[in-house]
């Protein structure tokens, strides 16, 4: 009896044993499966499988206006794309001019008469890869050099109402200077007057001193 209680025992033990051991692998694989998230992020934003989803989703409804709003996305992530993995780019951007190109009579069907759409199009489909690539990437350069240009105007409308406004608080200072003068010229009048009435009053006595014979 005491012989299978020990046995008993260690048995429980070892049952023990493998339930932590059972846990700490767990645990582990589960740390090794961790992801980055902005690594997740990155990946989906390179697969163009949710922009064709979109693109499908218009076309079936037969929408131009969304559908020239979901390639206009479409080249918003080509050129984000391009800033930080131009290869990635351009196979993002040959799945979307296959896809296309595949799709293009159902586009014409519904879009066919829509100058924009039609040109958007063209935009993705007319040349090959790298020149679509090059073009987009001219785009971004045309829009920094405007926004740049826009940028450099309203610097130069700034100063010119900062200068404006100088001008403006430069002659309320002058405004504000003739009307002291003015509240101040009675006063002076006032002095004046008197100093002429003095002189003359000084004048006089002496005029009358003299003729007394008292100078």
């Amino acid at each position: 009896m005491k012989k299978f209680f020990v046995f008993a025992m260690a048995a429980l033990a070892l049952t023990f044993a493998g339930c932590k051991e059972g846990k700490t692998d767990a645990n582990t694989d589960g740390i090794d499966s961790t992801q980055d998230t902005a690594a997740v992020v990155a990946a989906a934003d390179a697969d163009p499988a949710a922009a064709i989803s979109a693109l499908t989703e218009q076309i079936e409804a037969k929408d131009a206006t969304a559908f020239q709003a979901a390639l206009d996305k479409v080249k918003a992530q080509i050129q984000q794309l391009l800033a930080n993995n131009p290869e990635t780019a351009k196979t993002y951007l040959a799945k979307v001019q296959e896809f296309l190109k595949t799709n293009a009579d159902k586009i014409k069907a519904f879009a066919g008469s829509n100058a924009a759409v039609s040109s958007a199009v063209a935009a993705f489909t007319d040349a090959d890869t790298d020149k679509v690539l090059e073009s987009i990437k001219a785009a971004v350069g045309v829009e920094e050099a405007a926004k740049g240009a826009v940028d450099a105007a309203k610097g130069q409308v700034d100063a010119a109402v900062d200068a404006a406004k100088g001008q403006v608080d430069a002659a309320k200072e002058k405004v504000d200077a003739a009307k002291e003068a003015v509240k101040a010229a009675p006063e002076a009048a006032k002095e004046a007057a008197n100093k002429a009435a003095n002189d003359a009053v000084d004048k006089a006595a002496s005029d009358i001193k003299k003729g007394l014979g008292l100078n």
